[in-house]
């Protein structure tokens, strides 16, 4: 039984080493410098989270996405009839 339980557990352990060493071989993901080509809009439902609302607007406005592309904010909350152009 002894035999057995280090049998797999050296199977194991080699198993894990060879993750290891194989992930420590792919190289790091660097994103080339791409020009968007893409236009996109944020809808952002805040029904009851007028609070959260600031900090939620200050991180989107923290991303990194080329300023001929800004966001556009449109207020659109539970009560609001108006129609979103995008």
């Amino acid at each position: 039984m002894i035999t057995i339980i280090l049998i797999v557990v050296t199977l194991y352990l080699l198993l894990i080493g060879s993750f290891v060493y194989g992930f420590d071989k792919v190289p790091d993901f660097k994103l080339d410098d791409i020009t968007p080509k893409t236009k996109f809009s944020v809808i952002i439902p805040f029904r009851n989270e007028a609070d959260n609302l600031p900090t939620l607007l200050a991180s989107i406005s923290r991303l990194n996405y080329p300023k001929t592309y800004q966001f556009s904010k449109k207020r659109c909350d539970y009560y609001s009839h108006q129609s979103i152009k995008t």
